[in-house]
């Protein structure tokens, strides 16, 4: 069975990401980075998620679990008004 399908067998829980998230939010983003052969800047990605969980009028954060690990997560920016 490959990683794709163990995830599909698994209990899926996605919910708002949290400060104790960081970590596993870069380590995903650098997968998905990785995948493109991008670099990430492993330091400047946990500010941002943390600067993002601190401003929630910023946006959301959500992260994806399968059997508790982490598989996944999304974000979702909010321009302010100033930026048309």
């Amino acid at each position: 069975m490959n990683a794709y399908s163990q995830v599909l067998q698994s209990t899926l829980t996605v919910r708002q990401a949290t400060k104790a998230d960081v970590a596993a939010l870069v380590g995903l983003m650098q997968e998905f980075y990785a995948e493109s052969a991008f670099a990430l800047d492993r330091e400047w990605a946990a500010a941002t998620f943390h600067r993002l969980l601190a401003s929630p009028e910023q946006g959301k954060i959500w992260i994806a679990l399968a059997d508790q690990v982490p598989v996944g997560h999304a974000v979702l920016s909010l321009a302010s008004p100033n930026q048309e």
